[in-house]
C-alpha cells in the first residue's frame, strides 16, 4: 500500500481549527467555510469574553460534536489536542497591526454601545480611545495582540510582557498552520487555503462576500496609515507602532510564507483570477 493511501485510512476526519483574531477578517473567512460546509461548520466561544480555549476544550468540543469538520474560535490558544485518527488543520490570518488597530477602534464605534470597549469608542476620539486601549497593560488588544494569541498558551496570563522566547514559540506555531492568510492580501489567501486543503475537503469554494466592513476608509493600506498618523498624531502613532513590535515582525514572517507556498501552487495566476470571478459573481447574486 502507498504512505499516501495508508495515511487516508489512519486519518478518520480532517478538521479546521480556526483561530480566529479579533478584526482579522475572521467573519468573513468564516462565511466563506460555512457557505460550503453548512452544518459541519460550527462555533465555540468560553463563557466569559476573557475566557481562553485550549487543547482540552477543543477536544471536548469535537467528541461531544463528531459531525464538525470546521470549528473557529476567537478564543482559542495553541498548542492544539492530539486525537486518534484526527488531522488538524489549523488556519490563521494575520493583520497589519497598526491598520488593525484603527479599524477597531471604528468598528466598535458602530456597533451601538454592547461591550465596554463600543461604549468606550462612542465616548471618545480615535485618540483617546487608542490611549485607553495601550493604557491596559504590556499586552493588550491594540499592543502586540496577535503575537499574543500564537505564543501564550490557555492558562497563561495574557498581560504579561512578551519575551524573546513568546517571539519563537509565535513564529513555529504560525509555520506549523495549515493556512496561512494575510488579512491585506485576501484573495491570494483564500486561493492559497483552497489549494492546502483540497485534499480534505471535496470540491472546495472559499468565494466569500466580504462581511463586518468599514465603509469608506481609503483603499490602500498605505493612505490608511497616513490617515491614521494625521488622525493620532505622530506621538501617539509612533508609540502605537513601538508597541506593536512583535506583530510587525509576525506579519511579515506570515507575508513570507504566503509567498512561498502560493509560488508552490501550480497555475497560481490562472487560480487566482478565477477565484476573484467566482467572488464577484457571489457579490453580484
Amino acid at each position: 500500500m502507498k504512505p499516501g493511501n495508508l495515511f487516508k485510512r489512519m486519518v478518520k476526519r480532517s478538521v479546521c481549527v480556526h483561530f480566529h483574531i479579533f478584526k482579522n477578517a475572521g467573519s468573513t473567512v468564516d462565511w466563506a467555510f460555512e457557505r460550503k460546509l453548512g452544518r459541519a461548520f460550527r462555533t465555540v466561544d468560553g463563557a466569559a469574553p476573557g475566557d481562553r480555549l485550549g487543547a482540552d476544550a477543543i477536544e471536548n468540543f469535537l467528541r461531544k460534536h463528531p459531525a464538525t469538520r470546521y470549528l473557529s474560535s476567537h478564543q482559542f490558544r495553541f498548542p492544539l489536542p492530539v486525537m486518534k485518527r484526527t488531522l488538524f488543520l489549523p488556519i490563521l490570518f494575520i493583520r497589519h497591526p497598526i491598520d488593525r488597530a484603527l479599524s477597531i477602534y471604528a468598528f466598535e464605534k458602530r456597533q451601538g454601545g454592547i461591550t465596554p470597549g463600543s461604549r468606550k469608542a462612542e465616548q471618545t476620539t480615535p485618540a483617546e480611545y487608542t490611549r485607553w486601549r495601550l493604557d491596559q497593560g504590556a499586552v493588550a488588544v491594540l499592543a502586540d495582540f496577535q503575537t499574543s494569541v500564537l505564543s501564550f498558551e490557555a492558562g497563561e496570563a495574557p498581560g504579561r510582557p512578551i519575551e524573546p522566547a513568546d517571539v519563537r514559540r509565535a513564529e513555529r506555531n504560525l509555520a506549523s498552520c495549515a493556512v496561512v492568510g494575510v488579512v491585506e492580501r485576501l484573495d491570494e489567501s483564500l486561493v492559497c487555503a483552497e489549494h492546502a486543503l483540497e485534499p480534505h475537503f471535496k470540491d472546495i469554494d472559499l468565494a466569500y462576500v466580504p462581511q463586518n466592513v468599514t465603509r469608506g476608509r481609503p483603499a490602500t493600506i498605505e493612505d490608511r496609515l497616513e490617515l491614521g498618523r494625521a488622525t493620532l498624531g505622530s506621538s501617539l502613532m509612533d508609540e502605537l507602532t513601538e508597541r506593536n513590535g512583535n506583530d510587525t515582525h509576525l506579519c511579515l514572517k506570515a507575508n513570507e510564507i504566503l509567498d512561498s507556498r502560493l509560488d508552490s501552487i501550480p497555475d497560481c495566476e490562472r487560480r487566482l483570477a478565477d477565484f476573484k470571478a467566482r467572488c464577484a459573481r457571489l457579490v453580484r447574486s
